[in-house]
């Protein structure tokens, strides 16, 4: 993971990234949400009951909770272990990439912002033809 890292133009989803890179990582981003939004969403992505959609809610945070304490010796809830964290259920997904983006953006010197939108900008005109 250090080594991805150490490359640049990566996003590293969950893993304990956080933790790993500390502050070597850019942006520490955690999203989060209600749990009834957590469970309807459950719901629809895996077309379960509630009942069950709750208890597998359950067990996925448990398994994260202990992943972290068990590897990191840390609270996967401490505010401290993120640069931004964003309420889902106030943010449309792409305001929620707005926002990140924003950060990304204030945190990186002005010409690795440059690099890196220049570089997407010309895979997304790839990606249409």
């Amino acid at each position: 993971m250090t080594t991805i890292a150490r490359h640049g133009r990566a996003i590293i989803l969950g893993r304990g990234g956080n933790l790993i890179l500390g502050e070597q990582a850019d942006l520490r981003v955690r999203l989060y949400a209600p749990t009834p939004l957590r469970v309807a969403n459950l719901r629809e992505y895996e077309n379960l009951s509630e009942a069950e959609a709750v208890k597998e809610m359950e067990k996925i945070d448990e398994r994260r909770r202990q992943f972290v304490e068990r590897l990191f010796g840390a609270d996967i809830q401490d505010p401290h272990l993120y640069d931004l964290a964003i309420n889902t259920a106030r943010f449309s997904p792409a305001d929620c990439v707005e926002v990140i983006a924003e950060a990304l953006k204030a945190r990186l010197p002005s010409d690795v912002w440059k690099a890196l939108t220049e570089t997407a900008a010309k895979g997304s005109s790839r990606a249409r033809k």
